[in-house]
């Protein structure tokens, strides 16, 4: 077994990783390979948090039809700059991961927060749904996009709006 070792300057591969996580593991690989601090919801104390160290967070919730879920979220030292959630079904994987804030890992190796959209379409074409913005390949027909989700400080089109700074990219398989 391999420790995880977060890294806030790791590149952020779609499909594959980022913070040096891989999107495939279970929660019960990340507990068993993590220092953490486990909590319910309503339950913890972010002071606690030492540094180097992951908040695990329990939640008990209702899906949309009433019935009982129980999902789970963490962050890397108590802070924003690596989320993660995990499904609570399928053997509770990873089901996304946001980098944000400090973080300083470069999208396929070019591109991070505080880029701007602008420098992402001299390579690729913009989409823009459900307020996040989305990679196509240039001059590609199909209509798959990269599979990272980015945010940036507005909530508009590029073409609306084309000097807009990335703020988060979220990553999911």
């Amino acid at each position: 077994m391999n420790k995880i070792e977060t890294n806030l300057n790791a590149d952020i591969i779609p499909s594959v990783s980022g913070g040096g996580i891989r999107l495939d593991i279970t929660l019960n690989y990340f507990l068993e390979n993590t220092h953490h601090q486990f909590f319910k919801m309503g339950n913890f104390d972010k002071s606690l948090v030492l540094n180097n160290e992951w908040l695990i967070i329990e939640y008990n919730v209702l899906d949309v039809y009433g019935v009982a879920q129980t999902t789970y979220s963490a962050t890397w030292n108590g802070n924003e700059d690596v989320f993660i959630k995990f499904n609570c079904k399928d053997n509770a994987t990873l089901e996304f991961m946001l980098l944000q804030g400090n973080y300083q890992g470069k999208l396929l190796g070019k591109w991070g927060i505080g880029a701007t959209l602008k420098e992402l379409s001299q390579e690729y074409d913009i989409e823009f749904y459900a307020a996040a913005h989305y990679l196509k390949e240039k001059n590609f027909d199909k209509d798959e996009v990269i599979p990272v989700e980015i945010h940036t400080d507005y909530l508009v089109s590029f073409e609306r709006q084309s000097n807009q700074t990335v703020r988060a990219m979220c990553l999911y398989k």
